[in-house]
């Protein structure tokens, strides 16, 4: 099976409008800085979201840009902690996935301290990252599922 770039693309996409329309406001620039990087075509919906967002600060029908695009820092979360968090999470997850799949240590709080030691956490903050990541991982395969058979019923149409 070969690389479809153009179908991940789409498919990628597809899921992050998903995401925006519930109201994850940040996605927009996340699609665009993937589009511009990547050199992929801006899908529509980006750039009207774009238009609205500059429409809404030019006519100062919003005070900051975290109104149009969202947070940074959610309320109640700490930068220090979620910057440490993104920079160690998925090495972190693979870590305890790679010593529980090819070493056949138990995934339990031995294997949390152990892997939380590495990274400089505790057990507990080790634990909380790894099922973060393993159910954001899930629920990622659960939409491109998804997504892909929205796309076969429509195509058998």
């Amino acid at each position: 099976m070969t690389f479809n770039r153009d179908a991940y693309d789409r498919r990628r996409l597809e899921r992050a409008r998903l995401v925006y329309e519930r109201g994850y406001k940040r996605e927009l620039l996340y699609c665009l800085d993937y589009c511009l990087t990547n050199n992929v075509q801006v899908p529509p919906w980006v750039k009207q979201g774009l238009h609205n967002a500059m429409n809404a600060a030019f006519s100062y029908e919003i005070k900051s840009w975290d109104e149009a695009f969202g947070e940074i820092l959610p309320k109640g979360k700490r930068i220090v902690t979620e910057r440490r968090n993104a920079k160690i999470y998925w090495d972190l997850f693979m870590r305890i996935r790679d010593l529980h799949e090819k070493a056949g240590e138990a995934i339990d709080e031995g294997l949390f301290e152990k892997v939380g030691a590495e990274f400089g956490v505790g057990k507990t903050v080790a634990s909380e990252i790894y099922y973060e990541t393993g159910r954001a991982l899930i629920a990622d395969i659960e939409e491109e599922n998804a997504l892909d058979r929205e796309v076969s019923e429509e195509n058998k149409k």
